[in-house]
């Protein structure tokens, strides 16, 4: 009886060890079948197949890619549409990835036959859509090299731009177009619009153009187009002007830049970089012989400041409802200023003024200090003025940018521009105590925006001003004494930016220079 109590006894520890081995082998496999669950939902997660709807968004994106960006590639669709066969399926049946299309040329007068394809490969495919066009021709340029059956003349090319693809098109750009490329374009009017969709024109060139200008482009070919963009020193071409609204030059002689103007009326914006002096002395004063009006102009950009041209500007123009102007020195001209007082017994200030009196619309103005004095701005700017871009050739400011800004004691109850909340200005030394320099004027004004109850700072209370923008070296340890407050306006909402990059498309925070937590 003990012997069989014994055994039972030996069997129970036995069969509880078996028990425990497998508890304990369930936990494990617990665990493991929990750690093996989470790795396959991430994989599950990563490996999800997105909707068509976003891909077809992200692709979108990437095609808009400007040139010059560092993930910029001139056939986005084709490389998309080669990492997978349902990746090119998408590709191929979204038209607004085929939107635009840039070719490059090595040789004035050969393309490749691959480049006829793809052009006609985009235009198939864009169904209801418009299709913008770069062609640009280098032929200075490193490339690969062409074997004689990869080359095809470019005739061929623009034979499939104007006569396969003419109701496509709604961009053409023709950058560093050869002297034969311009007998290329349509010589020949028809009865209808050959380009119902074209919108806009661009065209760049080096080499002198001597003929007589081409019309390629007629009102009745072109119903809709509106822009156009022209770089080069003689206008070898012609086109409906009367019904351009958006005009850019660059690098052309400035008594043909005043011609453009005068030929079209309906103009919204003018932008002219670059002037050329003509070697006839005196060639092109008379280009405009009385007053023009430009109803719907919003933007004109002058870049110039040569000799004389800025007083036909000044004189012969008119734009009431001006919005945007941007006016500054030419960079490797002489200005007017440095060269005569004044011009046909009319002095330059006085002419600026008759000029700045007319756009009473006026909110954003751009300037050199080479060209304007800040009393000669605060006098003729109108008071609708909300943005003021002050720079200058040099870098420094000579004067006092904010001096009539500020209002002290004895200074007349005045507001000079009421609804001004964007200031940019050109180099300023870091403030110093006791001392009347710009910046520390700036600190004043911005200050004042918290002290309207003073009877001080009584007019400040009305300024508006959210954004300051000028240079503040990071050499200039002057600035450390201010960082409070500089941080206290960035709190209370004041934008203080390094440079101004309103006009170029981008910003650079000067609290990232001088050490200042913007997010504080």
């Amino acid at each position: 009886m003990v012997i069989r109590s014994a055994s039972l006894s030996a069997e129970s520890q036995s069969v509880n060890a078996a028990l425990q081995k497998i508890e304990a082998d369930i936990s494990n496999l617990e665990v493991l079948r929990i750690e093996f669950r989470r790795r396959k939902n991430d994989l599950d997660a990563l490996t999800s197949v997105l909707p068509t709807e976003t891909l077809s968004t992200i692709f979108e994106a990437v095609c808009e890619l400007p040139e010059g960006s560092p993930y910029h590639h001139t056939c986005y669709p084709l490389v998309l549409a080669s990492v997978c066969s349902r990746w090119q399926k998408i590709v191929y049946s979204t038209p607004s990835l085929w939107q635009g299309l840039q070719l490059r040329l090595y040789h004035p007068s050969r393309t490749s036959r691959m480049s006829l394809t793809l052009l006609r490969s985009y235009v198939q495919r864009l169904r209801a859509l418009s299709l913008s066009l770069r062609v640009s021709c280098n032929p200075t340029a490193r490339h690969k090299h062409l074997s004689r059956a990869d080359i095809a003349p470019v005739d061929d090319l623009f034979e499939i731009i104007l006569e396969e693809c003419p109701e496509k098109l709604g961009s053409l750009v023709l950058n560093n177009v050869p002297r034969g490329w311009w007998a290329l374009l349509p010589s020949v009017p028809s009865l209808s619009a050959k380009f119902p969709r074209l919108e806009r024109l661009a065209f760049s060139w080096s080499e002198k153009y001597r003929d007589p200008p081409i019309e390629p482009f007629q009102q009745h070919m072109v119903p809709r187009l509106k822009s156009v963009s022209l770089c080069g020193e003689r206008l070898p071409i012609n086109l409906p002007w009367d019904q351009i609204t958006i005009l850019e030059l660059k690098n052309m002689n400035v008594w043909q830049c005043i011609k453009l103007l005068s030929q079209c009326p309906l103009l919204e914006e003018y932008r002219c970089q670059g002037a050329l002096l003509s070697t006839v002395q005196g060639q092109g004063f008379d280009v405009m012989r009385e007053v023009k009006i430009y109803p719907h102009m919003k933007h004109v950009s002058w870049h110039f400041g040569l000799v004389g041209w800025d007083i036909v500007l000044m004189e012969h123009v008119q734009f009431p409802n001006l919005r945007t102007m941007s006016w500054l020195k030419h960079s490797y001209g002489s200005s007017f200023l440095d060269t005569a007082e004044n011009f046909g017994g009319v002095s330059y200030p006085l002419i600026r003024q008759r000029f700045m009196s007319k756009p009473q619309s006026l909110t954003v103005f751009k300037g050199s200090l080479s060209l304007w004095s800040i009393e000669e701005l605060f006098k003729t700017l109108p008071r609708t003025l909300q943005e003021l871009y002050l720079t200058d050739g040099h870098g420094t400011a000579t004067l006092d940018t904010f001096r009539l800004l500020i209002l002290s004691d004895d200074e007349p109850n005045t507001n000079i521009f009421p609804n001004l909340c964007v200031l940019s200005t050109p180099f300023l030394c870091p403030p110093q105590p006791n001392d009347c320099n710009s910046a520390t004027v700036a600190l004043k004004m911005l200050q004042s925006r918290r002290e309207g109850t003073s009877e001080k700072w009584k007019i400040y209370q009305r300024l508006r001003l959210i954004r300051l923008i000028c240079p503040v070296p990071i050499m200039y340890t002057g600035w450390a004494v201010h960082l409070d407050e500089l941080q206290q306006l960035i709190r209370e909402g004041l934008e203080v930016e390094e440079e101004e990059r309103r006009f170029e498309g981008a910003t650079t925070s000067v609290a990232t220079r001088v050490g200042i937590n913007p997010q504080h």
